[in-house]
């Protein structure tokens, strides 16, 4: 088994500055959720979380996916980090901030050998040559987001799966870095997606649009045959063809009616 060094402030403090591209960061033992946390905290006392401080769990026991869900992993294994983000955009454009994390943990992970990619809105996917899994196609699951907002900044939960083992990881389309090869440890990937976050998060401030080229560029979801739920209503189905300016996909059916869809889940039909 890979070895599963614990995630210490000690490990963490290199990557704060002015060494490192972290603000400060918060190191606990174990966390129900991080973002939980970290929101009730940057609540208390927003001025003591600039942006990129960071709110990192060595185990997270009760993380929150979206639409609710849980998301647990074994301990040891993941990084699970919320991050305090303060972009120029506010009000209805911070609806892009998911789309700019995602984009920030592709560039990370590629940065790290694995070429990873956006499946919208809010999941971080790698292409395996293995059967398909329904709804999923070739596509396997590393990393997950969750941006809310509190107050003038964004909290952005990232949870990635880092060291499990293939018979550790929780549902057939799920995928871990160490399962794909990659012998970067939870210190290397927080480093990289601090980089990349600072780098990515910059360039959202000066050129807001230039951001959605950038973030269709990663998007794997683009060029999909898709059924995305959406609640209580019927399935858009549809080719994927491309992100509004408000950070929606666009959807495409065999008739030519676009729709745009500001959030649901998505579902493979044709990889």
């Amino acid at each position: 088994m890979t070895a599963r060094p614990p995630l210490t402030a000690d490990a963490v403090e290199p990557l704060v500055a002015p060494r490192g591209p972290l603000a400060l960061a918060a190191v606990v033992d174990a966390e129900p959720s991080t973002n939980t946390a970290l929101a009730a905290a940057l609540r208390e006392d927003p001025d003591a979380w600039p942006h990129l401080a960071v709110y990192v769990a060595d185990h997270q026991t009760a993380g929150r996916g979206r639409a609710g869900r849980v998301w647990e992993t074994p301990a040891g294994t993941s990084l699970t980090v919320s991050w305090v983000l303060r972009p120029r955009a506010t009000g209805p454009d911070l609806a892009w901030a998911p789309l700019v994390v995602g984009l920030a943990a592709v560039r990370a992970l590629r940065s790290l050998g694995v070429d990873a990619w956006v499946k919208w809105p809010n999941d971080i996917v790698v292409r395996v040559d293995e059967d398909e899994v329904p709804g999923w196609g070739p596509w396997r699951k590393v990393a997950g987001i969750l941006c809310e907002v509190v107050g003038d900044a964004v909290v952005a939960g990232t949870g990635v799966n880092v060291l499990q083992a293939a018979d550790e990881l929780p549902v057939p389309h799920a995928a871990s870095l160490a399962s794909l090869g990659c012998a970067a440890s939870r210190v290397d990937v927080l480093g990289a997606l601090g980089t990349a976050l600072r780098d990515t998060t910059a360039r959202w401030d000066v050129d807001p649009e230039g951001m959605r080229d950038e973030a269709e560029a990663v998007c794997a979801t683009i060029g999909w045959d898709v059924a995305v739920d959406v609640g209580t209503a019927a399935p858009v189905a549809g080719r994927a063809i491309g992100l509004g300016e408000d950070g929606s996909l666009l959807v495409e059916s065999a008739s030519g009616r676009r729709t745009a869809v500001l959030a649901g889940d998505v579902r493979v039909r044709r990889a």
